[in-house]
């Protein structure tokens, strides 16, 4: 920031400044926002998912979808459910819905003992077949590093991770995708396509057994296969 105003800018664009920010300092710069806005006249741009930022500092809400240019009106104008009805071009009924007691399925994953380089504490826990477990944590906390090392993308100091009762070798994210694992990662940009590859490539290459035979890779079959994924995710 202090770069930018150095250059005199007048209009300065923030894409997604607090996705890697813990609460704390996320709410200092929504704050040096304001008084960036009030006291020194600069204009923002600010693009995020977070609609708490949007209320907090928004004057003007501008919305897109798949691309597209959908509304913008006066922040007075939305609310919390009419935003995202914009967004997500239907209603939503229930954002939280009232979660009832259940037990759960058998364990699907276990992670035992597992400890990352440098961490003095190891972690332990278990999902089961219908269960959603989060983890949660600051920048820094180990939380990326955890699961990049259940996938085996990244080394683990001591444990094991366990699928369905059979234990995965560490650091083989192949046997993890033959196991049943999947990753999306946080740097999706980045790490999680090959801009340069087609959607149906993308969506075939961590696994090309179903579309390939003698290592030669079936077009009609992977846009069979993308044909049946793709409408699940709409």
């Amino acid at each position: 920031i202090a770069k930018v105003l150095g250059a005199d800018a007048r209009i300065v664009i923030f894409d997604e400044p607090t996705t890697s920010l813990s609460e704390e300092n996320a709410k200092h710069l929504l704050q040096l926002i304001n008084r960036l806005k009030k006291e020194e006249g600069v204009a923002v741009l600010y693009v995020t998912h977070r609609l708490e930022e949007i209320f907090e500092i928004g004057d003007h809400i501008t919305v897109l979808r798949d691309g597209q240019f959908i509304t913008t009106a006066p922040t007075a104008q939305f609310t919390h459910d009419t935003l995202i009805r914009s967004m997500v071009g239907r209603q939503i009924e229930a954002l939280y819905p009232q979660r009832e007691q259940k037990s759960f399925g058998r364990t699907v994953l276990s992670v035992q003992g597992l400890r990352l380089q440098g961490s003095p504490y190891p972690i332990n826990f278990e999902v089961h077949a219908g269960e959603i477990v989060g983890l949660g944590g600051l920048v820094g906390a180990g939380r990326t590093e955890t699961v990049r090392a259940i996938f085996g993308a990244d080394p683990m100091k001591t444990g094991k991770v366990l699928v369905d009762g059979t234990p995965l070798h560490s650091g083989s994210p192949a046997q993890a995708v033959k196991a049943g694992l999947g990753l999306l990662t946080e740097d999706r940009k980045d790490l999680g396509i090959l801009a340069e590859l087609s959607i149906r490539e993308n969506v075939t290459i961590a696994n090309l057994s179903p579309v390939s035979r003698l290592s030669v890779i079936s077009r009609k079959q992977e846009d069979s296969l993308v044909n049946q994924l793709v409408p699940r995710l709409r």
